[in-house]
């Protein structure tokens, strides 16, 4: 709150400022909304050098001091301002005011289904079209297997949902963790949901660049999207293989970590016993895929390269 407006009466905790200005250069970036009381202007400004794209800037309301009005100002889909004006409409008793085009016509939005989803937008540019065409009055194509982008009863018949994601015409929506040639076409939406659970073993000592490459090949010898992998799975005794943490750490997924009893119990198409006298059970990267992927089915059975062994089973 305003240093002046507080005065001695500013409540434990609260964050203090000079100005408004000066608050939200340095917080602009810390939090994933805001809710500014003042003229939508004077917010305009201060934001205007702050902005830099629909898909990283914060949730921005304004609202008028007596809470008649919450605003959706900024990243009213993606960033969930829409969502958020809402939410301090109804603590204030007020109104939100939304802008975005779908939502004045009563259309879904499928960058914000995409978000509220954990789906990832391939190209924005997709995003425009599909909504543009909605807009239009076109149905449109969807491939969406495990029904994943979550529409409601009201907006299923605005889509033809198909069942060969080969046959998609522009502009449609493809909601898949593989990546597949027709996806490249210009106004094919691809959503990518986070669901591909990759289990991984290696060579004790390998290097951290030999087991990412493992894995970049992995990915594109299977065609499976980078933005699909929910993160790595192991057996306790690769815990501390310094090859595998560098990896999770470079590309941001966790590494999650099995005992040999608990993959034991999984059953697999390629056990080894081999493995099993190295490792004391009969796999490791298919069972951490399976079991990480909450039983999940294996799309990727085991794949060696170099040392590194990667499977791959999605999460529904």
């Amino acid at each position: 709150m305003n240093r002046r407006a507080a005065g001695a009466d500013a409540e434990e905790g609260a964050a203090v400022f000079d100005t408004l200005g000066e608050a939200l250069a340095r917080e602009y970036r810390n939090y994933s909304g805001h809710v500014l009381i003042c003229a939508a202007g004077i917010a305009v400004r201060l934001l205007a050098p702050l902005l830099t794209d629909k898909t990283n800037d914060p949730a921005v309301v304004v609202c008028d001091q007596a809470g008649r009005h919450a605003v959706s100002l900024v990243s009213g889909h993606l960033g969930g301002a829409n969502t958020l004006a809402r939410n301090v409409a109804v603590i204030t008793g007020g109104e939100a005011v939304i802008t975005t085009a779908t939502d004045t016509a009563g259309l879904p939005a499928v960058d914000e289904l995409a978000a509220e989803s954990g789906l990832t937008i391939a190209t924005m540019a997709d995003a425009r079209t599909v909504s543009a065409s909605l807009l239009a009055g076109a149905r449109l194509q969807l491939f969406d297997p495990d029904n994943r982008l979550g529409l409601d009863s009201e907006h299923e018949s605005l889509f033809e949902r198909i069942d060969d994601p080969e046959h998609l015409s522009a502009p449609s929506v493809a909601v898949d963790w593989r990546l597949r040639a027709t996806y490249a076409a210009e106004g094919v939406l691809h959503l990518i949901p986070r669901a591909v659970c990759v289990g991984i073993g290696c060579r004790r000592g390998i290097a951290a660049d030999i087991v990412d490459e493992a894995l970049d090949r992995f990915l594109r010898g299977n065609a499976i999207a980078p933005a699909a992998l929910c993160g790595l799975a192991s057996i306790d005794a690769k815990a501390g293989e310094a090859g595998i943490l560098e990896t999770a750490r470079k590309r941001g997924l966790s590494l999650t970590i099995y005992t040999a009893r608990e993959l034991g119990e999984v059953e697999v198409p390629n056990p080894s016993a081999r493995v099993a006298s190295h490792m004391g059970v009969e796999s490791v990267c298919e069972a951490a895929a399976i079991l990480f992927a909450e039983k999940g089915e294996l799309v990727v059975p085991k794949t060696v390269w170099n040392g590194v062994t990667l499977a791959a089973a999605v999460r529904k």
